[in-house]
């Protein structure tokens, strides 16, 4: 649940730093490649909110949070390419 929240975290900062400061970067993702990985960051801790509540189960759980890194660093991959 931590590595969601501060995969949430960088996501929506990196999101306000090309928005609303005057920094110059050499390369950018695209505003929907952000959305996407902070929305797979939510559902990452969301996964792991009910595992830890006991409504799903820790195997099922742990395939779920995989399954959604995994489609995460595929959607960061093709944002740069």
């Amino acid at each position: 649940m931590l590595l969601s929240l501060l995969w949430v975290w960088q996501y929506v900062q990196l999101w306000y730093f090309y928005n609303y400061t005057d920094m110059i970067y050499v390369f950018m993702y695209p505003d929907w490649a952000l959305y996407l990985l902070v929305s797979v960051g939510i559902l990452g801790f969301w996964v792991g909110l009910r595992v830890f509540l006991g409504k799903e189960g820790i195997r099922a759980g742990y395939l779920r949070i995989l399954g959604l890194l995994v489609f995460g660093l595929i959607a960061d991959v093709i944002s740069v390419w």
